[in-house]
């Protein structure tokens, strides 16, 4: 659970700062061993990332880019497009797009059939794999609602 933490105050500290990630992903998630036992996350490539600024203009659009496979619903259909969104969709898109992207990163993780486009997040959880269970022991039965929760479509359940 260390590691999920050392995640969570990573994007803290990105969304304090007003950045949304956009490309939370098991690849953009760095392991540096510390110890024999312990490690430290490091999140990596901000290249998608964008600062939201407390106020826009209604006129102010922007490209969104990202992996699809882990973006929320509601992006989907614009992440990688020549489609620009406004930035006020951002607004109200921060943070949730990250933590969603988070909960969609796990339930990867943990899964022991990962296929590419799959939502079923439910299923996922259903079926970990044997080191993730037993990395997590009885954690695993406290992660699995927070992942269901992250990975929730209407923003406000986030």
């Amino acid at each position: 659970m260390d590691i999920l933490t050392q995640l969570t105050d990573g994007l803290s500290y990105l969304h304090t700062h007003r950045c949304l990630h956009c490309d939370i992903k098991p690849s953009n998630l760095l392991l540096e061993p510390i110890s024999d036992r312990e490690y430290e996350i490091k999140i990596a490539d901000l290249g998608s990332s964008k600062i939201i600024p407390a106020l826009a203009h209604d006129t102010q659009r922007t490209h969104v880019v990202g992996t699809v496979d882990y973006a929320p619903d509601y992006a989907r259909h614009i992440v990688n497009t020549e489609e620009t969104v406004p930035i006020s969709d951002l607004q109200r898109w921060f943070p949730h797009w990250d933590l969603f992207c988070l909960g969609a990163t796990l339930a990867r993780i943990v899964w022991t059939q990962t296929t590419a486009g799959d939502r079923n997040f439910k299923r996922m959880l259903l079926d970990p794999k044997p080191n993730i269970s037993r990395l997590f022991e009885s954690d695993f039965d406290v992660l699995k609602p927070i992942i269901l929760r992250l990975v929730d479509p209407i923003m406000e359940n986030c």
